[in-house]
């Protein structure tokens, strides 16, 4: 609705206010900050969002909390060669799915690998009735979804294919939130169909040139704490030492007993 009334608003323009308007948004583009490339390096530390996911990993380790997945259903035949190599070239192209975390002397860093052993399964249902199949299938998504990593082995993300028919597979992936999340997995997937169908019709893939990776973003971040980080973090910790660890806020419904961490 708004992006509607905004297209309205601007087709209502006159030829020359629309000329001015995008002028001035493009003035805007070219000040926008982009993140430096700059990091060239193997090993950097964590980004305050990787910490968060480090402290509640160590609290909750017994569960799965950090995971995040994508299922893609595909509808055609299946080029497991091709498949491969694709997730091949995604993974060279993103050093994060080339990264593990390694905590050394009470400190933990992200440490990238040259390469790496994909984590790969291949389960063929196609003899299972629907019934079977669709337990199966439960049974094995809950096992991948559920099943920890270990951060400081990279990968710390992994694929199953599963053969549902004959033209019907659907595709999974399981990933650990310290190398990537919703925004990145778009971009994964994005990279990831890309290179399948170049190698399909046999041309090279158009893929844009990466300008920065996530080790430019995180020196970008520790940059931009500077001594304001710091202060602000002794502020907190000062503040809140003593408090509470519940905190009793009204729910919509009663509170389970029992932990859990379902996100409904």
């Amino acid at each position: 609705m708004v992006s509607g009334n905004i297209e309205n608003r601007f087709e209502s323009l006159s030829p020359q206010k629309k000329d001015l308007f995008l002028k001035k948004l493009s003035g805007l583009e070219s000040k926008q900050k982009r993140v430096p490339h700059a990091n060239n390096e193997s090993q950097y530390q964590l980004s305050a969002m990787q910490e968060s996911f480090l402290i509640l990993g160590n609290i909750t380790e017994e569960v799965a909390v950090n995971h995040i997945t994508l299922s893609l259903n595909i509808h055609t035949e299946f080029k497991e060669e091709i498949f491969l190599q694709s997730l091949q070239i995604v993974t060279e192209r993103h050093s994060m799915l080339r990264s593990s975390v390694v905590e050394e002397g009470g400190r933990a860093r992200n440490v990238i690998q040259p390469q790496v052993d994909m984590i790969y399964s291949y389960h063929n249902l196609r003899a299972f009735d629907k019934s079977a199949k669709e337990a199966e299938s439960k049974k094995l998504l809950d096992t991948e979804n559920n099943k920890l990593f270990v951060l400081d082995r990279a990968p710390l993300w992994r694929v199953s294919v599963l053969n549902l028919e004959s033209r019907k597979f659907l595709v999974h992936v399981v990933m650990h939130h310290m190398i990537g999340d919703g925004w990145s997995f778009q971009v994964f997937l994005n990279d990831f169909l890309t290179c399948y169908n170049a190698l399909d019709t046999g041309v090279q893939a158009d893929l844009d040139e990466l300008l920065q990776d996530y080790g430019d973003y995180v020196q970008w971040e520790i940059e931009r704490r500077g001594e304001k980080g710091e202060e602000l973090e002794t502020y907190w910790e000062q503040r809140l030492r003593g408090s509470t660890s519940f905190l009793g806020l009204e729910t919509d419904f009663p509170r389970n007993p029992k932990r859990q961490y379902h996100s409904d």
